[in-house]
């Protein structure tokens, strides 16, 4: 997962399969993302789309990733690779007056393969149980971070987060919930 907000978030400087994503070579990151191939990075179908009015977004496709950067900025360590091409989920859904999405998944591929190791997916001990724990990551500041959380059961969730759906996971730190608008 990436976010952009961390609550409880350390210094990341092993992560090196997160991905910063935006429009210039050099630019600001719109999205966070996680490199899942040498040449294929996951991101929210909602980085995908930029707001023209209010409450009224269109598809603008990001062109450039940072890989391996500790950085927000992404050009003092790590790669820089443009983007190719931009997949939204095909049963994406954005509903802008409640802030709900389905299938929220995107998918970026990369003109050339990364030099850094995508990360290593296990979902062999992955369950919805509130037991299971991963990893959030992102650049809230001017550094990558890192942040523990617990995923909740689902139905406790709704009970919170009445948007949430089958196609949400919702996590909790020590401090804050990251149920809604993390990318």
């Amino acid at each position: 997962m990436a976010a952009r907000m961390m609550f409880d978030g350390r210094d990341d400087s092993d992560s090196t399969f997160v991905v910063g994503a935006r429009y210039t070579p050099d630019g600001k990151n719109r999205c966070a993302g996680t490199l899942i191939a040498p040449s294929l990075v996951l991101t929210s179908a909602h980085c995908l789309f930029a707001q023209v009015q209010a409450r009224i977004y269109q598809f603008t496709p990001i062109q450039y990733v940072s890989i391996g950067s500790t950085n927000k900025n992404g050009t003092d360590d790590g790669e820089q690779i443009r983007v190719v091409k931009n997949v939204v989920h095909p049963d994406y859904k954005y509903n802008a007056f409640n802030w709900s999405t389905t299938y929220d998944f995107g998918l970026l591929v990369l003109e050339q393969p990364s030099e850094f190791n995508p990360i290593a997916l296990d979902f062999s001990y992955f369950s919805s149980e509130s037991d299971t724990t991963g990893n959030v990551y992102g650049y809230p500041n001017s550094t990558r971070q890192v942040e523990s959380v617990h995923f909740l059961d689902q139905d406790a969730c709704k009970n919170i987060y009445t948007q949430l759906n089958e196609t949400n996971l919702c996590t909790q730190s020590a401090t804050k919930n990251k149920c809604a608008y993390e990318s």
